[in-house]
């Protein structure tokens, strides 16, 4: 994930716990009409924008099922055009914990074992594949090399290919599992782990991942 997109993530949630630390002791309320003043928010999002050279940032603060605060700071392109609320970023590494959402759902409907070798859910040619288990892709634990992944990534696949994350996980599967004989490996951050596991959803659910993601996960939760 670029950089500037993990400062804006952890930036929102120091903004949270400020916000809920201020909320504690009742400085943030405005006098009078009962509701927030985030105005010390909004001060404290322009500092750290400042400070780490974000262009622009959206933010959400939720208590319980209401939402207290929404707005967008800044510019969301070259245009100048400003970020709202509405404003679309790239989700990034966030889509790693919606894939395990997804491998967790399948699991719990046992129609996927965690704990089973990764051989059951792709091609059998790739005899290194029964040495690693789902649990370890989830884990980050499977011994898999992120500057290996990056160097082995298709460039050349068109983000609107249907058939993109097929691809990406069989080249990494190509790269990775043919010669692999090891069952222990420590932690290892690697973007392949989660491109196979969204392949295994693909093949257990016998949907895409988009339309698996979008049926299971963004509708029930009105995304």
């Amino acid at each position: 994930m670029n950089i500037r997109k993990v400062a804006i993530i952890v930036g929102s949630l120091l903004i949270l716990s400020l916000f809920i630390s201020t909320l504690g002791d009742g400085s943030s309320k405005a006098e009078g009409n009962g509701e927030s003043d985030f105005s010390e928010v909004d001060a404290y999002i322009a500092r750290e924008m400042e400070r780490q050279n974000l262009p622009g940032l959206a933010l959400g603060i939720v208590q319980g099922d209401r939402i207290l605060y929404l707005k967008g700071y800044g510019q969301a392109d070259s245009s100048g055009r400003p970020v709202t609320p509405e404003t679309p970023f790239g989700i990034g590494s966030i889509g790693k914990s919606i894939t395990a959402m997804a491998v967790l759902q399948l699991a719990e409907e046992g129609k996927l074992d965690i704990d089973a070798p990764i051989q059951r859910y792709i091609p059998a040619k790739f005899k290194g594949a029964q040495f690693i288990i789902v649990r370890q892709l989830l884990n980050q634990t499977s011994g898999f090399s992120q500057i290996s992944t990056f160097s082995n990534t298709l460039s050349s696949i068109n983000d609107q290919d249907q058939d993109a994350l097929e691809k990406n996980a069989l080249s990494y599967a190509e790269k990775f599992l043919q010669n692999t004989t090891q069952t222990e490996h420590s932690y290892r951050y690697s973007n392949a782990n989660y491109v196979l596991l969204g392949y295994i959803v693909q093949q257990v659910s016998g949907q895409s991942y988009g339309d698996y993601v979008k049926e299971h996960i963004c509708s029930p939760l009105s995304m």
